[in-house]
């Protein structure tokens, strides 16, 4: 099931606020048409009704292609580093852990 949600977008060129759609999930199945939204970028990409300024709007999106047996998460790059240093450091405690109970350590 795709699912979206409208957020306010400052424009960086004029500073006027504006709503801007962004989808939590999107399920091709259920909205073909979104395919190649994502494809292209469009689906990411924000013009300014009041000056048309572009810019590109960086936002977690799952991204499903039920058909092929595609799922793909998007996620924005700060997020995705904290994850990974998050998932990381679990990781290491979990392996100490291991090793201190077989008594390799």
């Amino acid at each position: 099931m795709s699912q979206t949600a409208t957020v306010t977008i400052t424009c960086p060129k004029c500073g006027k606020n504006h709503p801007f759609e962004i989808w939590d999930s999107v399920n091709t199945t259920l909205d073909p048409d979104m395919k190649e939204k994502v494809a292209s970028g469009e689906i990411f990409r924000f013009t300014c009704p009041s000056c048309g300024a572009e810019t590109q709007v960086n936002y977690n999106l799952l991204y499903h292609q039920m058909d092929d047996r595609i799922m793909i998460q998007f996620a924005r790059m700060k997020e995705l580093q904290k994850s990974t240093k998050r998932s990381s450091a679990a990781l290491q405690r979990l392996w100490r852990g291991c090793l201190r109970n077989t008594g390799t350590v």
